[in-house]
């Protein structure tokens, strides 16, 4: 069972790995099986003690800075490992009230509470969270959606690049006033990796505000996006079109 500890965590003691697996060698040369089996265990064990408490501090770290996507990584990689144990649910819960996502967070706490012991010294904690989640879900002012947009556009503005998804994805509501925030979208650039895959997602919702906008991409599916989003005449303002993609306008067939 998972004991109860104070976070963060400053210190790990590796000692007990050293010795146990330390002695796993000298057991199986002896043909001490058994013996190597408990060694071995008794190493996993604690090493999976350390990988809880490293991914949870990370999570933590990520979710402070807006890397929201990065930190339910790790939370849920949390919950996959140990899924029986109360810190993955808590962390995710935590990191979707950090969001103003309290109907994840909720779901989140129920799952904890299915798939987590009633005696998990945790326990309680995910009953209180749960119900931290459902009063702020039923008070909550949703002040984006009572801001003018001009204002939005200012506050958006002022995010770290990375947390443009977040905001996007927290509500239907946010997500049409944060479209219709002409500032925002004005310039834009598309590459490879999640950032893009986002980017191109939300394009044809934003593609109206865009006046420059910068294709760097070598995925064809990505670039023929673009081209069909400009087809479409949604680009009514572009005004400057820059493509840095290495593979060649040639190598593409435009249906």
């Amino acid at each position: 069972m998972e004991p109860a500890t104070l976070f963060p965590i400053y210190d790990l003691d590796t000692d007990l790995v050293k010795n146990t697996f330390r002695k796993v060698g000298p057991a199986l040369d002896a043909r001490k099986y058994e013996q190597a089996i408990g060694f071995a265990s008794t190493t996993l064990c604690k090493v999976q003690e350390f990988l809880m408490v490293t991914l949870d501090h990370r999570s933590h770290a990520l979710g402070k800075q807006a890397r929201f996507e990065e930190a339910e990584k790790d939370a849920q990689e949390m919950i996959t490992f140990q899924p029986t144990v109360a810190k993955g649910y808590l962390r995710l819960g935590d990191l979707y009230q950090m969001q103003g996502k309290q109907r994840r967070a909720i779901d989140a706490y129920n799952n904890a509470l299915q798939k987590v012991s009633a005696d998990h010294p945790h326990y309680t904690q995910i009953i209180n969270c749960k119900e931290q989640a459902t009063r702020e879900n039923e008070t909550r002012v949703n002040f984006v959606a009572k801001f003018p947009v001009e204002l939005v556009g200012e506050i958006v503005m002022l995010l770290p690049e990375n947390s443009k998804s977040a905001f996007w994805s927290v509500c239907s509501e946010w997500r049409i006033k944060v479209s219709k925030c002409s500032t925002i979208w004005e310039k834009m650039t598309s590459g490879d990796g999640t950032k893009a895959d986002w980017t191109t997602s939300v394009m044809p919702h934003i593609a109206i505000h865009v006046k420059d906008l910068t294709i760097n991409t070598k995925n064809r599916g990505v670039f023929l996006h673009y081209l069909r989003t400009m087809k479409d005449g949604k680009f009514r303002k572009l005004k400057s079109l820059k493509m840095n993609g290495k593979r060649p306008l040639s190598s593409y067939v435009f249906v």
